[in-house]
């Protein structure tokens, strides 16, 4: 496969968890290439493999075999809030720091200069600015994700990846936070890659895969 030059490429990725007699593999031979302006949505039942996917993606899980390269360099050799921003589907705040001080978190974890005008203005843009001083424990869950999506892209990253952004969601909420991820995306120029069970959500990609016994296939979007 060639290797494109900026972007996120997966080359023959193979994962498996459990002892060698009872071993599942979860992803197979998996390869992907992904621009760093492009939206890619992953589909798939319950423990399909889309999560192992994304984790594997952002550096956060090793494969077994295979090469996970950004921007031609193997995801091992970058340090990730350089280029990455992640979503989780549990939100992952930290229950001791306030809203602002969640945002700021991966920025203060790699050393780097506190831009706390740059986050009050993503909260505000999120209409969260009156929530920074709060604790998690005090917001719902769409606020939460919303402030997860902010500490997102704090660090402006070139790529973001969203593992089921909406999943804990109630369909009002679900709405307002896919505007948020492709809104936010498109202002920071952010590519976007994101797991998911609403098949709306997933059609908004510009492209869409599916994983099934390990493998992933694009799918076609039915025509608009």
């Amino acid at each position: 496969m060639k290797c494109r030059l900026m972007g996120l490429v997966l080359e023959n990725v193979l994962k498996t968890f459990g002892a060698k007699r009872a071993a599942v593999t979860v992803l197979d031979n998996v390869s992907i290439e992904i621009d760093s302006d492009e939206t890619v949505a992953i589909i798939g039942v319950s423990g399909c493999g889309k999560t192992t996917l994304l984790n594997i993606a952002g550096g956060l899980l090793r494969p077994d075999a295979g090469n996970v390269l950004w921007d031609g360099r193997p995801v091992t050799d970058r340090r990730r809030g350089e280029f990455l921003g992640f979503v989780f589907q549990n939100y992952s705040l930290v229950d001791e720091l306030n809203v602002l001080e969640n945002v700021l978190f991966p920025m203060r974890i790699q050393g780097l200069t506190l831009c706390k005008s740059l986050a009050k203005r993503l909260l505000a843009a999120v209409n969260l600015e009156c929530r920074a001083d709060c604790m998690p424990a005090t917001l719902s869950g769409g606020e939460k994700q919303r402030v997860a999506i902010v500490r997102a892209l704090i660090g402006r990253p070139s790529f973001v990846i969203a593992d089921e952004p909406t999943g804990n969601l109630d369909e009002m909420t679900s709405l307002q936070v896919e505007e948020l991820v492709f809104d936010l995306c498109k202002k920071f120029g952010a590519g976007l890659l994101y797991a998911t069970h609403n098949p709306r959500f997933a059609l908004r990609a510009s492209r869409l895969f599916s994983i099934s016994s390990g493998r992933l296939v694009e799918a076609k979007k039915p025509l608009e």
